[in-house]
Order: structure tokens, then sequence, then C-alpha cells
């Protein structure tokens, strides 16, 4: 079968081979071996998936530039593609146990698949702690950008500020009127240059001190 993936054949390979083995003809039995197998090989991927997202939170935690957040959008649409599939796996084993099949279970097998359908149940819930582990992330990339952004108007806003009164006195003593005292002091210069220095060291202490630079 082409469209069966290169687990799945190995997989059916695995179970022809029990089968064999066991002399086991159930078809319920075939198909609860094939999802338990199938079950099990999940809490390797979810193991995967679980450093992944680790991995991912500590970049995001770090303010490293390695994370991006198209990495945590491909994550987040993988957990879900996987829920699909972890759900229409255990959905096959919901039908069966609402007699909705051809199939039609004994005791023992309808416990057997009882035990593989809580398995996908429990899986499911990791999955869904995946994704709110991936929505978290998204929501603390988002804040932080927010937090650098604002950090970085402050403290434009304090240059500017400290750079507008400076200019302010430049411009005031460079007009053109000869009734403007301090143009005729010896130090009207020095004068100018001292204000100048005072009040950029005043502002900055005060933006210094609220924490803006």
């Amino acid at each position: 079968l082409p469209a069966v993936t290169q687990f799945h054949n190995e997989l059916f390979d695995r179970l022809v081979q029990s089968l064999e083995r066991s002399r086991v003809k159930n078809v319920v039995r075939l198909m609860y071996q094939f999802l338990l197998d199938e079950v099990n090989e999940n809490y390797d991927v979810l193991d995967k998936v679980d450093t992944l997202i680790t991995d991912l939170e500590k970049k995001v935690l770090s303010g490293k530039d390695g994370m991006k957040l198209e990495d945590v959008v491909k994550m987040k649409r993988r957990v879900h593609d996987m829920a699909r599939r972890f759900w229409g796996s255990a959905k096959i084993i919901f039908v069966i146990k609402k007699g909705l099949g051809p199939v039609k279970p004994d005791i023992e097998s309808m416990r057997l698949l009882d035990d593989v359908y809580d398995t996908y149940m429990l899986q499911l819930d990791i999955l869904n702690s995946y994704k709110d582990m991936l929505v978290d992330i998204i929501a603390v990339h988002t804040t932080k950008a927010s937090n650098d952004l604002n950090l970085i108007i402050k403290r434009l806003t304090s240059f500017t500020v400290i750079l507008l009164v400076p200019t302010l006195v430049a411009g005031i003593y460079g007009m053109n009127f000869d009734n403007v005292p301090e143009l005729h002091w010896k130090n009207g210069f020095y004068f100018a240059l001292v204000l100048m220095a005072a009040s950029v060291g005043i502002i900055y202490y005060l933006f210094h001190r609220r924490k803006w630079l």
C-alpha cells in the first residue's frame, strides 16, 4: 500500500510475525496489537516534542535572538496535527466500543481496547498541555517585544528632552537682540555653557532615576 508510511509498514510486519507465533486470528486482537504499538511509539514522539518546546521556552526567557516566532507557530501546527492523528486512532476504538462497526469484541478484547483508549486520551491531554505551553511562549515573546519597544521609545524620548534644553538655551542667546543682558557679559559665553551643561545633567539624572536611561 503506497499510502502507508514506513512506520506502519514496519508495524504491520511485526504484527504479522507476532500473529504467526501466537496464532491469534481475532480481528480485534490484531487491531489492539496494532494500536498498542502505535500508542507506545507516540510516547517517544511526545518526548521529542517536549524537548523542543523546553528549548523554545529557554530561548524566549533568556532573551536570545535565536528564537523565532515562526518556529513556535510551526511547532504549534505540528502538535495540532499530532492531536488529530491521535484522536483518529482513538475514534476507531470509540466506534468499536459503541458497536457501530461490523466488529463485535468480546469482554476481554473490550478491556484491552479500553486500556489503549485511555492511553490515547492521556496523550491527547499531554498535547493540550503542549498547546497551552506554546500559547504562553507566544505571549511571553509578544510581551518581551512590546517591552523592548517601550524601552527604546523611552530612551529616544529621554535623549530628545536632554537635547531640547541646550538647544533652547542656544536658540535664545542666538537671537539678534541688543537688549539681551548676558550677550554683553564678559563671561556670558561660559555662563551659557554652564547653564546648558547643568540642564543636561539635571535632566539626565531625573530620567536615570526613573530608569529610562
